[in-house]
């Protein structure tokens, strides 16, 4: 694993808060020093990172509960994401974290399509009643704005 100089880290949030155009449009900094550089220097670019503007700071590699009380207290003043399944929403949340993502639940999407294929090869279809419908799929992903735009455009 490599990192980027903080510096261009910076410039790379600069331009993405440039590119903002919808407020509510989080800028989220990844920060994955602390595998390659340590802990010392994470912090520092956290710091930076969320002087620079980020709206978030995320540390890859927290992998223990010390690593997570680390993070917060190390960086009381800064809006922190976790990214894992090795603790619960509460958890994370009574360390003031303001964001969490479960990045293992795609794994819950590769089960269900390994079913989905197992049950198709053995049975040459399958249970179409554990769909979710075209319009929840279009309403989820936006594209109900999409189109708007696609016709305000002229786009076919």
């Amino acid at each position: 694993k490599q990192v980027i100089s903080s510096e261009e880290m910076v410039h790379k949030i600069h331009a993405a808060l440039d590119a903002r155009t919808d407020p509510d449009f989080v800028v989220i900094a990844r920060c994955d020093a602390y595998a390659v550089t340590g802990w010392e220097d994470t912090v520092r670019r956290c710091k930076e990172y969320s002087d620079a503007g980020a709206d978030v700071v995320f540390v890859d590699g927290i992998k223990s509960e010390e690593d997570l009380q680390a993070y917060a207290k190390d960086l009381p003043n800064l809006h922190r994401m976790y990214n894992g399944d090795l603790f619960s929403t509460q958890e994370v949340a009574a360390l003031g974290y303001k964001l969490m993502i479960c990045g293992g639940t795609i794994w819950l999407i590769y089960q269900q399509l390994r079913d989905s294929f197992a049950e198709l090869k053995a049975t040459g279809k399958v249970d179409t009643s554990r769909y979710g419908s075209r319009l929840e799929v279009a309403n989820l992903l936006g594209l109900q704005e999409v189109y708007e735009l696609e016709s305000k455009y002229g786009v076919n």
